[in-house]
């Protein structure tokens, strides 16, 4: 070979080595740039179905809020099939906030250790134990509420596979972020119940709240009954007011007060069942319809019957609804 052409092929491989370090350079540096912004606006991508790490914007808000500590427990096994989704799920919560503290409490793994948060948080019963459905505790303070397995999951059926999926969706973190709301709120939410019109009672008896009233419990609801006969307001200390069905009619002045609490922009909620009049041949007036119709609700004295008992669902045992 010449000596020309010895020195083009010189000059041939140095040019490609110096292009192969400028290449190492410069991706080296995108590599930077890529990290540094991934640091700077953290992001992810979510192509599950139901958008499992994608939080909604009132979680966002609700977090981003917190002023006060917020102890998350787990209690669940690492083996659980919704373990890993749930888990993701909560380091989504952890981006928005620092305030939340997750603690997860294996069963299987750690059986002391679940037995002390279950004593911790039990609310009673003879084995002063919380119940095996509950899977998550929230508590701020003093404060805690549960939530059990099935407010977190959900089992759906495949007709075209051979077993059924166990998964979280969205239900997952409307019922994690509504703990955290019930329970960051300075004071317990009042709902007042009416009495004295033949209403479901608030304990006992054959027409009952009991199970409402079971239900909200750690929920940051506070129930209580109130007798609007001879009250010329509504108490202040009622966040809402809840007339569930009463078999006598509200006399006008007790409807007079109702009306003034809603339009002084109180919450109402009614519920309303049919009373049959004395001869069964018609309904009776419960004297609730000229406010209701002020508000732009109409309660007709209208009764829906479906004759064929095939068509109700299972756990109705009368054909009347």
């Amino acid at each position: 070979m010449s000596a020309p052409e010895t020195d083009r092929a010189t000059r041939k491989r140095q040019q490609q080595r110096w292009l192969a370090a400028v290449n190492v350079v410069l991706f080296l540096g995108l590599a930077f740039q890529l990290n540094y912004l991934s640091y700077r606006h953290y992001e992810r991508w979510d192509w599950t179905e139901h958008d499992l790490y994608t939080l909604s914007d009132r979680s966002k808000a609700v977090l981003e809020q917190l002023d006060q500590p917020v102890e998350l427990y787990i209690l669940m096994s690492e083996q659980d099939p919704s373990f890993r989704d749930l888990q993701n799920l909560l380091e989504r919560y952890r981006t928005e906030t620092d305030r939340l503290d997750v603690q997860y409490v294996d069963p299987d793994r750690d059986p002391g250790r679940y037995r002390e948060v279950s004593q911790r948080f039990a609310t009673g019963g003879v084995t002063l134990l919380l119940p095996t459905d509950v899977v998550a505790v929230v508590a701020v303070g003093e404060r805690h509420r549960t939530v059990e397995r099935n407010d977190l999951v959900h089992q759906s059926f495949d007709p075209m596979g051979d077993e059924d999926t166990i998964e979280l969706d969205v239900q997952a973190e409307r019922s994690l972020t509504g703990a955290i709301v019930d329970l960051a709120q300075a004071e317990p939410t009042t709902l007042c119940v009416t009495t004295g019109h033949g209403e479901l009672a608030l304990e006992g008896g054959e027409r009952s709240l009991s199970g409402f009233a079971d239900e909200i419990r750690g929920v940051s609801v506070e129930l209580e009954a109130l007798e609007t006969r001879g009250q010329s307001r509504v108490p202040a200390r009622c966040d809402a007011l809840a007339i569930v069905g009463p078999q006598i009619a509200f006399p006008e002045a007790e409807v007079d007060v109702i009306r003034r609490y809603v339009r002084d922009g109180g919450n109402l909620l009614v519920a309303l069942e049919p009373v049959p009049t004395r001869d069964q041949t018609g309904f009776i007036s419960l004297g609730l319809e000229d406010m209701l119709r002020d508000f732009g609700v109409r309660a007709d004295r209208n009764l829906v019957v479906e004759p064929n008992g095939a068509l109700m669902p299972a756990e109705v045992g009368h054909p009347i609804g």
